[in-house]
């Protein structure tokens, strides 16, 4: 989770990633530095915008430098989006999806 305190807000995260068909399990880690951010409420709803530069593990090895958007919604969920050039499209070209375990 992101250390909102902090003058250098960093983030930490690992998941499980597979195929559509459910085969391919494997985990990543996302350890990012996060350099500026926005805040924007939409009606009921806050948005905060980290923008950064993460390490990210891939089958090959760590792949170092990759810029980075997270976004962090007061409902809970959030959208992590790495750069598809840096990481070869793994991940696509639409964000990760995911709910943090605390809010925003």
């Amino acid at each position: 989770m992101i250390n909102q305190s902090s003058k250098s807000p960093s983030f930490n995260a690992s998941f499980d990633m597979m195929k559509l068909d459910g085969s391919a399990i494997h985990k990543h880690t996302i350890t990012a530095t996060m350099i500026s951010a926005d805040f924007k409420v939409t009606g009921k709803t806050s948005t905060r915008t980290y923008y950064g530069t993460a390490i990210i593990s891939m089958k090959e090895g760590p792949v170092s430098n990759v810029p980075i958007v997270i976004k962090l919604l007061s409902d809970g969920s959030m959208s992590i989006m790495p750069d598809p050039i840096k990481t070869k499209g793994h991940f696509g070209n639409t964000p990760i999806q995911g709910k943090t375990n605390m809010s925003s």
